[in-house]
């Protein structure tokens, strides 16, 4: 299908319903899960993995990030920018926000959790996608049980230029705090919020996503963030010759392998 609007560009979305790792008919989870700017869908693999570590039957909503409008403009889902903002990479810092894709995605989610009689709705997204899924938990946090993050990043950034995608200061530090200070109380409602990050990451800033988990928690809200070790911050990249050095491949190894149990699903099963 289609999440539908005029002000942001082509968004598909596919529904699936994952292997079940029991034979159960209760009610499912709906997971939704954001993609990075990789741009791909969650693979059958990796959902039967999801309802394995959940041991829930799992209805997976994957939406696609919003195309480009006709005027130029590109998205990280629910904020949009021009060639201009995004000049230096610095879309994510000057962008605006498109509430109607943000009404329009939650809105899709909230019948969809009706439609399958999802006991609790949990978002879930990675990098750019983790963005995405803040952007949703404080849009409507009455809508989802979980909100789960890895490698993420906020609107605007404490980093300098001079490090990974930072942007000039202090200009994007005072949208970073603006950002704080407007979104962390909403995204103190939502029930659980784990933020997953490698300090060794250099494309989303490990000091700026300390920063939202604090602000979050100091606003009451049941937050946590869970710490990739160093050495597990580029292990995704498995065999590989030419191994990242980015700290910004542990997305397997915090949400799916067998690691994943201390670092996310032992957390949600706490917070919860």
């Amino acid at each position: 299908g289609k999440v539908e609007g005029e002000t942001f560009g082509e968004s598909t979305y596919i529904l699936y319903e994952a292997d079940s790792p029991t034979e159960e008919d209760g009610a499912p989870f709906l997971l939704v899960y954001l993609h990075g700017m990789d741009n791909s869908y969650l693979t059958e693999p990796d959902m039967t993995s999801f309802s394995q570590r959940f041991g829930r039957r799992l209805v997976c909503l994957v939406p696609r990030n919003p195309g480009d409008t006709t005027d130029g403009r590109r998205f990280i889902w629910g904020l949009g920018f021009t060639k201009a903002q995004n000049r230096n990479n610095c879309g994510f810092i000057f962008g605006e926000w498109c509430q109607e894709y943000l009404d329009a995605l939650c809105g899709l989610v909230r019948t969809t959790a009706e439609n399958v009689g999802a006991e609790r709705v949990v978002a879930v997204g990675y990098s750019a996608g983790g963005f995405g899924v803040l952007q949703l938990g404080s849009h409507a946090p009455d809508l989802f049980d979980a909100v789960v993050l890895g490698a993420g990043h906020g609107h605007g950034t404490l980093q300098g230029e001079s490090t990974g995608f930072g942007g000039p200061q202090p200009e994007s530090g005072r949208i970073f705090q603006s950002f704080l200070a407007e979104h962390a109380p909403r995204l103190a409602a939502v029930p659980a919020l784990v933020a997953i990050h490698a300090m060794r990451d250099t494309v989303s800033s490990y000091a700026d996503m300390e920063a939202i988990v604090q602000a979050v928690q100091a606003q009451g809200g049941r937050c946590e963030l869970a710490q990739v070790p160093d050495d597990k911050a580029n292990a995704d990249a498995g065999g590989k010759r030419k191994k990242s050095k980015s700290g910004h491949g542990y997305y397997q190894f915090s949400m799916l392998g067998d690691s994943a149990e201390h670092i996310l699903y032992g957390r949600l099963r706490r917070l919860w």
